[in-house]
């Protein structure tokens, strides 16, 4: 029977940028839950999605994951900055070559950017600058 490899991988996500992704040699916080009193800008996990591409004699899953990088402003002003360059961060650590991916029950074989969304919301106090990643990957069971 094949596993789950969304646990891992979101293991392996957690290991790969937390503390790697800095502003200002300051660490960028990452969540699975956003607390209540979060530091921003942060990086905030998402939804992943599994689709079974075994074969025969391979298991084999093609999974995207979800993550969020999100600064908040006082009233309407801000820029995007500082989520642009965690994001540029983020993107050259998940697409580094070997694979930075260590799991120890599955291989990854490939890391791509699936979507790149950038959006602003408004409260009546914030302004939240929002950078939306999904990356697909490939991966195969060891």
């Amino acid at each position: 029977m094949a596993k789950d490899s969304t646990t891992e991988l979101q293991v392996a996500y957690y290991t790969l940028l937390n503390t790697n992704v800095t502003l200002s040699g300051t660490p960028v916080p990452v969540y699975d839950e956003v607390p209540a009193n979060a530091t921003y800008p942060h990086i905030h996990f998402g939804e992943t999605t599994l689709v079974d591409s075994s074969t025969k004699s391979t298991f084999m899953d093609e999974v995207t994951f979800s993550m969020s990088v999100v600064d908040r402003f006082q009233a309407d002003n801000g820029s995007r900055a500082k989520i642009n360059s965690c994001v540029n961060q983020v993107k050259e650590i998940i697409r580094a070559r070997p694979v930075p991916f260590s799991l120890s029950s599955f291989n990854v074989i490939t890391s791509v950017v699936d979507n790149d969304l950038s959006r602003k919301e408004r409260t009546s106090t914030y302004t939240y600058f929002i950078r939306e990643l999904r990356f697909r990957h490939i991966i195969e069971e060891k």
